[in-house]
């Protein structure tokens, strides 16, 4: 039988679990939280911190897996690639490309290397001073190299307060991005590559409504034209040639300007969390998490094009920040799910750090998914012990 090890059990990878499973894999997960999902349904359960690269190395050989497969996070996805390049596990770039894609100083040097449009930026180390900013137009935003979620992340227009504002972002990281802030929409782009080439692709819009840098609401159809997509994909074939990518998932996060102009700002391999996969394979009918495994487990992407449908779906995550009972909605649907995370009366930590569930919501149209997506955390509310009578 074959044995596979999903590296991560929470909620997010139980899509690719299933996945593993229907292909009738042995899967395997390893994490350290005994009450995450993944583990309810697994054949076998390792509680264990992967964050350590011996430890599942010494994993990975004892029980003598087959394939390895990262889940949502960076993490997950960065210790893999490494234990992957020691043992020969496909569907990893090479340990220097991982950490390239992953790391937020190395990938704005490779895009810029490669001619990619990405804010101007300036990276600084655990020693150097502020000098190298006066390169530089304010406003900035200032990034800790190594974090996730938006935390530690700030936007500076007063350079009185740069040095500030560096301390601050080294309590998460000891080197730190500062880069020209650029003004337009946030969206991302998932492209599967085959041979280097964007073999399918969907572009999403996104919002920070609650945490300014974090998405918490998200929808498919894009309302982005065809000409921002096809410089995009261009970009993107152009990284992956420089890098020489690997088949399999490329996502990226951009902005871009009301002219059409935009910048690519974060990279991943791995696959995106909150149940991204779901929204679009609601939205599209294409089953993202599909796609995303196949490189891992030594499937070649179809022959035919993929020709995705077009149904208007958003995504919403709700945040904790107060002891949760239940959520609630004044919205008109056609189709409606949410995924809880938290148990009724739970203490959920407020964004960034805490989630209380993902809410899935089907529109009659684009125009009304346009107009209310980035609404949601206004017309989708959490309900506190507090609030029932």
């Amino acid at each position: 039988m074959t044995k596979t090890l999903l590296v991560g059990s929470n909620f997010s990878a139980l899509p690719l679990l299933n996945r593993l499973q229907a292909r009738g894999h042995h899967v395997s997960v390893c994490g350290n939280r005994p009450d995450d999902a993944c583990h309810k349904l697994a054949d076998q359960s390792f509680f264990m911190d992967y964050s350590d690269d011996e430890a599942l190395a010494s994993l990975v050989r004892a029980q003598g897996f087959d394939f390895l497969v990262p889940t949502g996070n960076d993490c997950s996805y960065r210790v893999a690639a490494r234990v992957a390049a020691q043992m020969g596990f496909s569907g990893f770039d090479s340990e220097a490309v991982s950490e390239t894609l992953h790391t937020k100083a190395a990938f704005r040097q490779s895009c810029q290397g490669a001619g990619l449009s990405v804010p101007a930026f300036v990276v600084l180390g655990p020693g150097d001073g502020m000098a190298a900013v006066d390169s530089l137009a304010f406003p900035v935003m200032v990034k800790p190299v190594d974090n996730f979620s938006g935390r530690g992340i700030v936007r500076l227009d007063d350079p009185a307060r740069l040095e500030q504002a560096v301390a601050q972002a080294r309590n998460h990281s000891a080197a730190v991005v500062v880069e020209e802030f650029f003004e337009g929409t946030l969206h991302s782009h998932s492209a599967f590559l085959k041979e280097r080439r964007v073999f399918f692709d969907v572009c999403v819009d996104e919002f920070c409504t609650v945490y300014p840098w974090q998405v918490n609401c998200s929808n498919h159809p894009s309302i982005l034209g065809e000409a921002v997509r096809v410089a995009l994909r261009q970009e993107v074939e152009k990284l992956a040639e420089a890098l020489q990518l690997v088949d399999g998932l490329f996502h990226t996060q951009f902005l871009v300007a009301p002219s059409g102009d935009f910048r690519i700002v974060e990279s991943m391999r791995r696959c995106p969390g909150d149940l991204y996969g779901s929204l679009i394979e609601r939205a599209t009918g294409v089953d993202y998490c599909d796609l995303f495994i196949r490189p891992f487990v030594r499937e070649d992407y179809p022959e035919t094009p993929i020709v995705p449908q077009a149904v208007p779906w958003a995504r919403h995550t709700l945040s904790g920040g107060q002891l949760y009972f239940s959520a609630q909605h004044d919205l008109s649907l056609v189709s409606q799910e949410l995924v809880p995370l938290a148990l009724t009366g739970a203490d959920v930590p407020a964004a960034p750090y805490g989630r209380v569930a993902v809410f899935f919501a089907q529109f009659a149209d684009t125009a009304q998914l346009w107009h209310t997506t980035p609404k949601l955390a206004e017309r989708v509310r959490v309900r506190a012990l507090t609030d029932i009578k």
